[in-house]
């Protein structure tokens, strides 16, 4: 999916608990020095609470590439059969459930360099970003 280099993966537990872990070691492994960590780190926690929230995973493994200013995160959880992730562009309406928002961010700050796809019983999502 990326040409960058593989920087680390790790696996976590699939549940909202260990959202916070997930999140410090995409920071960890991409380094504070790059420049767009804080950015990574944000989108980075939405896809795994996403998958944390949303499917019936036992795991969430994730694993993020780099180099130079450019940064690639995947986080890859069992899928849900209910629903596929997507972005909800009215952010700002009511009526919702209140889903979808988070990608909407992943959307907005990635200029659309992200997606999902399925393999088997497992899904991927994954989102590209340059500082």
């Amino acid at each position: 999916m990326t040409e960058l280099p593989l920087l680390g993966t790790a696996e976590f537990p699939g549940d909202v608990e260990h959202v916070t872990e997930a999140r410090h070691w995409v920071r960890r492994v991409l380094g504070d020095a790059h420049a767009a960590v804080d950015l990574v780190e944000l989108l980075a926690c939405e896809l795994i609470t996403n998958s944390a929230k949303h499917t019936k995973t036992d795991n969430i493994r994730i694993a993020v590439y780099g180099s130079g200013d450019t940064a690639h995160v995947q986080v890859v959880d069992a899928g849900s059969n209910e629903s596929t992730p997507r972005s909800r562009g009215d952010v700002f309406g009511n009526g919702d459930s209140g889903n979808g928002r988070g990608l909407y961010l992943v959307d907005t700050l990635t200029e659309g360099r992200w997606g999902t796809y399925r393999y088997g019983a497992g899904q991927t999502t994954w989102f590209t970003v340059r500082g």
